[in-house]
C-alpha cells in the first residue's frame, strides 16, 4: 500500500504454480487513484495446459472525470474438443 502524493495504490497479487500438467491460478487485485481517475482491478485467471482448461475473469471499474465505466468479461475454454464460452458486458456513463 503506497501513497504519493495524490497517487493511493494498493496492490494484491498471489500466485500459485504446478508445472507439470500445469495447474496456474493467479488473482491480481488493483486499486489506484491518480488525481481524479478511480481504477478499482480484479483480474484472476486459472488455467490448466494439457487438455488445456482456461478460465478467465477480468473486472474493471474505471472512473475518470465524469466518465464512469464499468466492464465484465469472463472467458472459459477448453482447447482439444474446444467448447468456447464468452461473456462481455460493458456500461459506459460519458
Amino acid at each position: 500500500s503506497t501513497v504519493l502524493g495524490n497517487v493511493i495504490f494498493n496492490n494484491t497479487h498471489r500466485e500459485s504454480t504446478v508445472l507439470g500438467n500445469v495447474i496456474f491460478n493467479n488473482t491480481h487485485r488493483e486499486s489506484t487513484v491518480l488525481g481524479n481517475v478511480i481504477s478499482n482491478n480484479t483480474h484472476r485467471e486459472s488455467t490448466v495446459l494439457g487438455n488445456v482448461i482456461f478460465n478467465n475473469t477480468h473486472r474493471e471499474s474505471t472512473v475518470l472525470g465524469n466518465v464512469i465505466s464499468f466492464n465484465t468479461q469472463s472467458e472459459s475454454t477448453v482447447l482439444g474438443i474446444l467448447i468456447s464460452f464468452n461473456t462481455h458486458r460493458e456500461s459506459t456513463v460519458l
